[in-house]
């Protein structure tokens, strides 16, 4: 407790922006709302992969998080793959592939595979409209979150170590969890589709990759 107050340390921000959205009823005139926050998140990191600013255990995440219609999906990973990928170029840090990780066939996958399938072909469709031949789109088949697939920014650092700077994902099972809907047309009440969604991602590691481009020379 601090001055009173009871504080929880977050894992995520995800569920916080969900009761935001949740707060009060939505028309499909509206979608898509979206919500960012450069949040302190914490991770349980084992002390022997902490390593200088590229992975900590307090984090200042630029997150987003869409709240749009199924029809909405494909335009939203559209626009936030060409931000992360513009904000990269800006910054001089090169991009080596953008991986689609895929689910596998464990039981560790939440939704059904037809959710799934629908999904992860969004998600194809729109990293090839982005990406046009210019970086390569890799499968990578269990390399996705338990709530959907995503499309991921990779790069290598000095020694070869390969890292995740930003990403886009999928998310059709928050919405059900949480029961978040919109006012359609129709009379209906669908759940949303959530679009988690990361420009530069971490703050901390965006520094690391900079010192090391930069050789400290800061732009």
């Amino acid at each position: 407790a601090v001055g009173g107050d009871d504080l929880v340390l977050r894992p995520a921000n995800c569920p916080h922006h969900a009761l935001v959205y949740a707060a009060r009823r939505h028309s499909y005139r509206e979608l898509p709302v979206r919500f960012n926050e450069l949040g302190a998140m914490f991770r349980a990191e084992r002390s022997g992969v902490l390593s200088g600013l590229s992975r900590v255990r307090q984090i200042s995440l630029d997150d987003t998080h869409v709240f749009c219609r199924p029809d909405q999906v494909e335009d939203e990973v559209v626009r936030a793959l060409r931000s992360a990928l513009n904000a990269h170029q800006i910054l001089g840090l090169g991009v080596d592939y953008v991986r689609l990780s895929r689910r596998d066939d464990g039981p560790a996958y939440l939704g059904s595979p037809e959710e799934w399938g629908a999904a992860e072909e969004t998600l194809r469709r729109a990293a090839s409209s982005v990406l046009n031949g210019d970086l390569e789109l890799v499968d990578a088949t269990g390399e996705a979150a338990f709530y959907g697939p995503k499309l991921d920014l990779q790069v290598r650092d000095g020694r070869g170590h390969e890292e995740t700077i930003a990403t886009v994902q999928v998310d059709f099972v928050l919405p059900q969890r949480f029961d978040l809907t919109f006012d359609a047309a129709d009379g209906s009440r669908p759940h949303v589709v959530m679009v988690h969604r990361g420009t530069v991602g971490s703050m901390e590691r965006v520094v690391a990759a900079l010192l090391e481009r930069y050789q400290g020379r800061l732009p």
